[in-house]
């Protein structure tokens, strides 16, 4: 069976204005891994650090997000909004 509907003119009786803006997001990521040369730089032979915590710190030093890293060390904060940000790492205990 059919169904009706109507359709009715409507009036705007209060418009206000609005302002439409834009906010541009980032994001932080990346690795940690056993550095097994130190030098900085991650090889091939240099495996990711699972269920490292790791923290989004502001510059006043709140904290903005907080992850922990997947299977292969990799993490990543999505829908940063600019600001100036320090990384903070808490390794497992029994980890150097």
């Amino acid at each position: 069976m059919p169904t009706r509907s109507r359709r009715r003119p409507g009036r705007i009786r209060h418009l206000e204005h609005l302002e439409a803006r834009r906010l541009l997001v980032g994001s932080v990521d990346g690795y940690v891994w056993h550095d097994l040369d130190r030098d900085g730089g991650r090889r091939g032979d240099e495996y990711g650090v699972a269920g490292v915590t790791v923290r989004l710190i502001t510059e006043a030093g709140g904290l903005a997000d907080q992850t922990r890293t997947n299977d292969r060390g990799h993490y990543r904060f999505d829908n940063i909004v600019p600001d100036d940000y320090f990384v903070e790492f808490i390794l497992p205990d029994g980890t150097e």
